[in-house]
């Protein structure tokens, strides 16, 4: 029997995307007050080191409030949870292979997606696409001038933390939810939506979407989410590369 689109089915619809941006919120509420009543301890510590606390701190919050106060509501079994959030199998070498080739083929679609949209643009005669998608992100930490130290923090930060947690919250729990009451389609652009509009930049949001879009075809396809995560992790680490490295300059 095919699933029908009822967006406000009891525990299966739309209202996970607000429950989803209430976590956030909440979530990053809550750690600017914990932020706040450790100040005077903070005074003088590396801001390296307070991003990375501070980027941590809200994930774990995030995965607290969004999945864990639903668990505790439901009462889930360990092997349900599991089953929703796509974790029920160990990763596997061939979970790393698809990865590989997924990233590839992510690449090939955001650049695809791109010419479109400019195609877009230019026929409309509107201007400043070049500038929307220069706007450079904001990641909370300097660029130059790190120690090994510092770049191991922003490693974790950037490449291991974001993609494990984001991974479990977006395409494990909110499109294993959503999945549940909707066809693919519908449910993996609800969460991308959910996805891009997180990162709050318009150019950001683009290859977030894509990004989202991608893994989540591959979430169904594989019925996990690790390769997901491996892409998600490929995707940063290049970023990490790029940004706070000096290696690309021996090519």
């Amino acid at each position: 029997m095919s699933k029908k689109l009822n967006l406000l089915q009891k525990d299966k619809g739309i209202h996970w995307i607000f429950w989803m941006a209430a976590s956030f919120f909440a979530a990053t509420a809550a750690t600017l007050g914990i932020v706040y009543l450790l100040r005077p301890f903070l005074l003088g510590v590396d801001d390296t080191v307070l991003n990375t606390i501070f980027g941590a701190v809200i994930y774990i919050l995030l995965l607290l409030i969004a999945i864990g106060i639903p668990v505790l509501v439901k009462k889930y079994d360990r092997t349900k949870l599991l089953k929703l959030l796509g974790l029920d199998e160990k990763p596997r070498w061939r979970d790393l292979g698809r990865a590989v080739l997924t990233f590839l083929a992510y690449y090939g679609i955001l650049f695809a997606v791109i010419i479109a949209i400019q195609l877009i643009f230019s026929i409309f005669g509107a201007d400043g696409f070049q500038d929307i998608m220069s706007q450079e992100q904001e990641i909370g930490f300097d660029k130059t001038g790190n120690d090994v130290g510092q770049l191991v923090l922003i490693f974790l930060s950037l490449v291991i933390i974001p993609p494990l947690c984001e991974e479990i919250v977006m395409r494990g729990f909110l499109f294993g939810k959503l999945s549940k009451s909707m066809q693919f389609w519908p449910a993996a652009i609800l969460t991308s939506l959910v996805f891009a509009i997180a990162h709050w930049q318009l150019n950001v949001g683009i290859d977030t979407f894509v990004l989202s879009m991608v893994l989540c075809y591959v979430r169904v396809r594989n019925g996990s989410i690790w390769s997901g995560i491996f892409v998600h992790m490929m995707k940063n680490g290049l970023a990490f590369v790029l940004l706070f490295t000096n290696w690309v300059s021996f090519y």
